[in-house]
């Protein structure tokens, strides 16, 4: 299978990102020619004036709908505009760019396979973070039964042709497990690349564990009634 480079995107979902927006897409435009899309998740800061100062795509919602109804929105006009792959980043800087080329590189090796980020639980991941990715982590590989190391990261690369299997679903953090649940159920090859476990000193969480605790809970076992014979 063969890759068109020229139609390979990054989707950047960004909610009140304007402290790290910049610095990130200036990174990622010095070390990729994919195309951008951000998708402005209902900020009431700078974000979207960032987004269009740098020259990339922007998208927006007019209220907070959640990182899945924004990835779910970026998805949607990638798979429209005929991308051929998109990759997922963060806004917070907890992905680094330059493992952007990396990716690519995996990717085109093996063309058509859903690739995560796989981080260290080690003492840069915050305790609580820890608990919860291994325990989501587990559950989800003997859901797909798969050895899952890192379920939650969102550096992520799709195939093109995967999105119209991603353009609804679960509206916060848990689609992104729910993701790996769907694709895996129509039999798309999995694999991970090796990323450095990133968290800001002064960042902040918009996860609430208890109501994603949860929405996992509900979505994983609504997972096994849709799952295919």
């Amino acid at each position: 299978m063969k890759v068109d480079m020229s139609q390979g995107y990054i989707l950047i979902p960004a909610y009140q990102a304007e402290k790290t927006l910049s610095d990130l897409l200036s990174r990622i435009q010095g070390c990729s020619i994919l195309h951008i899309v951000v998708v402005d998740d209902g900020s009431t800061d700078n974000t979207a004036q960032i987004a269009q100062e740098a020259g990339v795509h922007l998208l927006q919602h007019k209220e907070n709908l959640g990182k899945g109804r924004a990835l779910q929105t970026g998805f949607r006009y990638i798979m429209e505009a005929g991308g051929a792959f998109v990759i997922t980043v963060d806004a917070d800087l907890q992905h680094p760019p330059d493992a952007i080329p990396g990716l690519v590189n995996k990717y085109l090796q093996n063309p058509g396979t859903f690739i995560i980020g796989e981080r260290e639980r080690d003492k840069h991941m915050p305790i609580h973070r820890r608990w919860s990715n291994a325990i989501t982590s587990y559950l989800v590989g003997k859901r797909i039964k798969m050895k899952i190391p890192d379920v939650q990261c969102g550096f992520r690369l799709i195939p093109g042709e995967c999105l119209y299997e991603l353009v609804e679903g679960n509206k916060g953090f848990v689609f992104e497990t729910e993701m790996v649940i769907r694709l895996a159920d129509k039999h798309i090859p999995l694999d991970f690349y090796p990323i450095p476990t990133i968290y800001m000193k002064d960042g902040r969480s918009s996860i609430a564990h208890v109501r994603d605790t949860f929405r996992f809970i509900k979505m994983y076992t609504y997972s096994f009634l849709r799952r295919p014979d």
